[in-house]
């Protein structure tokens, strides 16, 4: 079979470029042939169809207002988008597209010259962008569902997107479009990595024998398990630094737990406000900034517990896949995906995800419980082992590609 995988970037940017090239390789090593279409950009990834991409757009770059009005109509239909997918289905002929996330730079234009020339379509569903024109069905520190029922007007008045009314717009327009020329019904099926997913997708009106869960699968030959003697006694968040994850709910915790030391690896615009904010943690509290893999997974074997504080409604996050296969159990918030993985007396802890008292509760008493969390962090790894393993998430993908 041959593949055609697209997203927007081509680099290890996030989640979904990281499963972008997990899923790439799987394939391969199953036999079959892959072809990526994406965004040209210096970071991008060694591949011979580099010429096929799409020239890069950078939407924050600060440029004329001219060419930003230019671009900010691409966003709904980019006609070198829909000229250079024909002109790659026509010279490699694909039996599917497997889509990733493609809004704005790549645009419902992939989707409409792909169904022009045939190509049955999958699409892993990555975040809420189908439903949600801000991605993440969050707003204002809370989760927000207000544009159920395509009531795409509220982005503009909330200014969702990058706090900009004008960014908000341009979104709003966009899914208004799509829901006006039915692009989203063209691709076939839908890929949840979670129930959670699913279900919202469901209760939002997608038809849902169209959907289909499929949890991600992580290569354990690249993961080594904790031993118990580099249990260093601090708990690890590692993600972006930014509101809807939930740090500085769990920031405030730890003022309540005074045997909680906390390593924070990540960027993202609240690390100064944070820096500050809980200075008064001294030497309980560390930020270790950006960290590669091999430091990151190093980070994770010496932490008690990793921490999943999220306000909003995760999806499937790596962070717990991570954490399980190295070994280590994992304090999350009850919403979104985080509960389907994370089981209470089993993988870890789940607790509410505004609840301060709770989170200290938590914190303090792990803190205190060696023992019990290097239990839960086998049983994390076990799942890996038995549960999420690639060769059933390649299995399943093959399956959806098959039926399409």
């Amino acid at each position: 079979m041959k593949i055609l995988e697209v997203n927007k970037y081509y680099y290890l940017r996030g989640g979904s470029e990281r499963y972008l090239f997990d899923i790439t390789a799987l394939l391969e090593q199953a036999g079959h042939e892959v072809v990526p279409f994406s965004m040209k950009n210096d970071r991008n990834r060694p591949t011979p169809f580099e010429n096929d991409f799409l020239d890069e757009i950078d939407y924050r770059a600060d440029r004329p207002l001219v060419q930003k009005l230019g671009e900010a109509a691409r966003v709904i239909w980019n006609r070198e988008a829909y000229r250079k997918t024909k002109a790659i289905v026509k010279r490699e002929r694909p039996d599917i597209a497997h889509l990733h996330n493609i809004a704005h730079q790549l645009s419902g234009s992939v989707v409409a010259a792909l169904h022009d020339m045939g190509v049955p379509m999958v699409q892993t569903m990555h975040d809420y962008k189908r439903i949600c024109p801000a991605y993440t069905l969050f707003q204002g520190g809370k989760v927000c569902e207000r544009c159920k029922k395509r009531r795409y007007w509220n982005p503009i008045v909330h200014k969702c997107l990058l706090g900009s009314r004008a960014a908000s717009t341009v979104a709003a327009l966009e899914a208004t479009w799509y829901g006006m020329t039915g692009l989203h019904e063209k691709i076939d099926r839908l890929h949840a990595p979670s129930h959670f997913m699913r279900h919202k997708l469901m209760e939002w009106g997608i038809d849902g024998k169209t959907i289909e869960y499929v949890p991600y699968g992580l290569d354990l030959t690249r993961y080594r398990a904790a031993r118990d003697d580099e249990d260093q006694g601090y708990f690890l968040y590692a993600g972006r630094l930014s509101r809807e994850k939930g740090l500085r709910m769990a920031l405030k915790a730890a003022r309540h737990a005074p045997h909680a030391r906390i390593v924070v690896a990540g960027e993202g615009p609240l690390r100064e406000r944070l820096t500050r904010e809980f200075a008064d943690l001294g030497d309980r509290l560390r930020f270790d900034g950006y960290l590669d893999t091999p430091s990151l997974h190093d980070a994770i074997r010496g932490s008690r517990a990793v921490l999943l504080p999220s306000q909003w409604y995760e999806n499937a996050p790596f962070a717990i896949y991570e954490a399980f296969a190295l070994g280590k159990p994992v304090i999350g918030s009850d919403r979104g995906g985080v509960p389907e993985m994370v089981k209470p007396g089993d993988t870890g802890w789940i607790e509410p995800p505004d609840d301060v008292e709770a989170w200290a509760r938590a914190m303090e008493n792990v803190s205190e419980a060696a023992k019990q969390a290097a239990k839960r962090g086998r049983a994390g790894r076990q799942a890996m082992e038995t549960i999420y393993t690639t060769e059933a998430h390649t299995k399943a993908m093959l399956n959806m590609f098959e039926k399409v």
